[in-house]
């Protein structure tokens, strides 16, 4: 079958993802768990607890769930292209004419919004607090050690999917100490700004004592959730490996010290046509959001979002004011003094994990949708193998990540990192929605009542991205300016 540019799609038999019952939802569990792990980090950690120990933040989290929501839509909606052709987001980018253009595009958008590698210092950071020494060395040893274990694993996937969830795991344990430590009050304060919040809170009547002003507070809010398909297409690519769909008939990223296993530079395809076909079609649909709403939206991004607001509200109940990059260091010594040192020493070393997993979650991703890309445009390239294409970026990254570590982020460079991501949007989303709803034949496209909610989930975000991403960016180049 030919869909856009690049070579057609084989027609083979749609394997079987056996019945829709919890036992085996549970069997294809994982780009979930690796997405949901890699959502904790700076802006659940860090940026939206800062916001709750403000006065009247909490009540503007409602803006995090409405981007949650569109988040968990947009991935239902890639992975449907990848669950029929076996192809990720990047690939399929290339198919969109001029293939030249798109594919290289929707990497280079992805790469600069993680350009800095912030999250690595921040896991430097909380570890040599917990175990003391030199923020510099351990970021470095943090990075080594990451780079090896991708290295050596024999398939890089089934090390990533393990180590996060441990990671959400051991996060889930520690973040329990914010509920008992909250009463009912501070959590009915939490509950009503996440749902209920617009009703009273003008999100721009909040003042943000940082550049980029109220903007820059909605903005994270929204597009942090969005993170304009950076994460949809980092989902596309572990559900690949996992052997969603098509993707049964790929083969993996193995380590150095294993044969590269063949990855086919086109993906395969189905007949829509047949009944039967269609019949496990709709099961794999009806899996994959499962994973996607019970494990990436609501545990991986909004129960840990929730639960680490419940600590800003604690704060602001008791008075402290905290500078944003004091709010981990802050939290542990409370609960620290008040549950015993070692409940602070273990809540330091799940935030250090919770940063940490994106050395390693994030590598992995960047480096496959760099190895997609080159795969898919150069005939040359494909004179190495995939394998080589990967690791080859991987490096690239680790040495970046040396070189910058010793260097503090400047305030400027990271706002204009953040204000990128929702600009990115406006190329970005539209490369989603033609991919799902013009290159996939009629019978594989959104239907019903969710396919609809599906497509105005992408309508609405491709519109926040011409307006309040525009703005944000604006707003914070005039900050910058002054």
């Amino acid at each position: 079958m030919k869909i856009g540019e690049g070579p057609e799609l084989p027609v083979k038999e749609l394997p079987d993802p056996g019945p829709t019952t919890f036992r085996n939802f549970l069997r294809w569990v994982g780009p979930g768990i690796i997405l949901g792990s890699l959502a904790t980090g700076g802006y659940e950690g860090q940026y939206a607890p800062w916001i709750c120990s403000l006065p009247g933040g909490i009540n503007t989290m409602w803006l995090c769930t409405v981007g949650l929501i569109l988040s968990g839509l947009m991935f239902t909606a890639a992975s449907r292209y990848t669950i029929a052709t076996g192809e990720t987001f990047f690939r399929g980018a290339c198919r969109i004419k001029p293939g030249w253009l798109w594919g290289p595009v929707a990497f280079i958008a992805l790469y600069l919004v993680f350009l800095w590698p912030a999250w690595v210092a921040l896991a430097g950071a909380s570890f040599a607090t917990l175990f003391g020494g030199n923020v510099v060395h351990w970021t470095w040893a943090l990075t080594a050690v990451g780079y090896l274990i991708l290295l050596f694993s024999k398939y890089v996937y089934r090390i990533v999917e393990a180590f996060m969830t441990i990671v959400m795991i051991l996060t889930s344990v520690a973040v329990v100490v914010f509920t008992v430590a909250a009463g009912p009050n501070i959590w009915g304060q939490a509950a009503f700004g996440f749902f209920l919040g617009w009703l009273v809170q003008n999100p721009y009547a909040v003042t943000v004592p940082v550049l980029g002003g109220a903007a820059a507070m909605v903005g994270n809010h929204v597009f942090q959730q969005l993170s304009p398909v950076c994460h949809s297409g980092f989902y596309t690519l572990q559900m690949r490996e996992k052997g969603y769909g098509m993707s049964s008939y790929f083969g993996h990223v193995t380590g150095l010290a294993y044969k590269p296993e063949e990855i086919a530079v086109h993906g395969y395809t189905f007949n829509h046509k047949d009944v039967k076909e269609i019949e496990k079609w709709k099961r794999w649909l009806k899996i994959n959001r499962w994973e996607v709403w019970l494990v990436y939206v609501l545990w991986g991004c909004f129960i840990f979002t929730f639960l680490y607001c419940l600590s800003g509200l604690i704060l602001l109940e008791a008075g402290q004011k905290v500078p944003a990059a004091q709010i981990p260091v802050t939290i542990g010594k409370g609960f620290g003094a008040k549950y015993g040192t070692i409940v602070g020493q273990f809540f330091y070393f799940t935030v250090g994990l919770s940063f940490y997993d994106a050395v390693i979650g994030v590598s992995d991703s960047i480096s496959r949708a760099f190895a997609e890309v080159v795969w898919a445009l150069s005939k040359r390239a494909r004179s190495r193998s995939y394998r080589f294409w990967y690791y080859a970026f991987l490096t690239f990254l680790v040495i970046v990540y040396v070189i910058l570590t010793p260097y503090k982020q400047p305030t400027e460079l990271w706002l204009l990192g953040m204000a990128s991501i929702g600009v990115a949007g406006i190329v970005l989303f539209p490369i989603l929605y033609y991919l799902t709803e013009r290159l996939l034949p009629e019978e594989l496209r959104a239907k019903g009542l969710y396919g609809a909610i599906e497509k105005a989930g992408l309508i609405i975000s491709f519109i926040l991205s011409c307006t309040v991403g525009v703005y944000w960016l604006w707003q914070t180049l005039v900050d910058l300016m002054k």
